[in-house]
């Protein structure tokens, strides 16, 4: 009420699953709609945030309700400066549990940085959070964002999610695949064919606590700065073997555009990157270390 006057949820997306106990665990994501003045029959609307609630249902009706997380971006119209072709997207909000239904966990889309395209999801990642059904909360499995710093971080257009999450060893594999690829999506058409994708390293440290999506290596990337940049960029390079190091930049139709031998590391390096002969646009870098790889976006402007 903090607008006072009578507030509402505009359910806008939803999903849910059963958990262990027959009870629905359904997840909504809701904007907090107000009245203020007057229409028709007596009042006038104004929208909010967005915001994602699990509720926990039984036969006797709602029993909990749990706080997910805020939605930062709006959803994308239909025929818009940022949609594909005639498509549009909102956060594609999907419930799954773990095989045995002790924990449900909410999926979505959200564009961390919207102001850098129109307040929409322009650049969606996935993220997602989870909890234990039998007493538990979001600070179980906290939500993270999985996919900010991989290879195609803003590009997950459409994705989806199996009800079924597996665990495998230490943790809990979410099944999220995706659709659409950045060069499919640059096309600006629709109505082509178009490659689905599972994205792996979705997965939770299963009950005691949680692990992002990364792949553990022997050395670390920094991100290339500056970013975008127009005449050179550096990325700073640690690594705990004396090896190699090959950086190889690629466009997004997944052509290698450039390549460098930057020469032996040891320990610590810089590597500088010129805008030279690309054209503006995104690329991805890659940094291969003996038989280790991570690549990275870059923005040329």
């Amino acid at each position: 009420n903090q607008f006072n006057g009578p507030m509402w949820p505009q359910v806008t997306e939803l999903d849910g699953v059963v958990d262990a106990n027959g009870e629905l665990q359904l997840f909504v994501k809701a904007t907090g709609t107000f009245s203020t003045h007057i229409d028709s029959i007596g009042y006038s609307y104004s929208y909010n945030l967005d915001y994602i609630y699990n509720l926990e249902i039984n036969m006797d009706g709602v029993q909990n309700v749990y706080y997910v997380d805020s939605i930062v971006a709006d959803d994308v119209e239909a025929s818009s400066a940022y949609s594909l072709g005639a498509e549009g997207w909102g956060s594609r909000l999907r419930a799954t549990r773990s095989d045995d239904g002790t924990a449900v966990f909410a999926v979505w889309a959200d564009t961390e940085n919207p102001d850098n395209y129109e307040g929409v999801n322009g650049a969606p990642n996935i993220k997602a959070a989870g909890r234990l059904v039998n007493g538990g909360d979001f600070t179980d499995f906290p939500v993270t964002n999985f996919t900010a710093d991989d290879l195609y971080a803003g590009f997950y257009f459409f994705h989806n999610v199996g009800q079924i999450s597996t665990i495998e060893g230490d943790y809990i594999h979410l099944p999220v695949v995706t659709t659409v690829t950045p060069s499919e999506f640059g096309s600006g058409n629709e109505l082509t064919p178009v490659t689905h994708s599972f994205v792996k390293d979705v997965k939770f440290l299963w009950v005691t606590g949680l692990e992002e999506a990364s792949t553990v290596a022997n050395f670390a990337v920094t991100q290339n700065s500056p970013n975008p940049f127009s005449g050179s960029t550096t990325i700073q390079l640690t690594s705990q073997v004396v090896a190699p190091v090959m950086v190889e930049v690629s466009n997004l139709m997944g052509q290698t555009v450039y390549t460098m031998d930057a020469g032996i590391i040891n320990n610590t390096m810089r590597v500088e990157l010129p805008a030279a002969n690309l054209e503006a646009g995104v690329y991805f870098y890659t940094v291969t270390i003996g038989n280790e790889s991570i690549s990275k976006k870059m923005i040329v402007e």
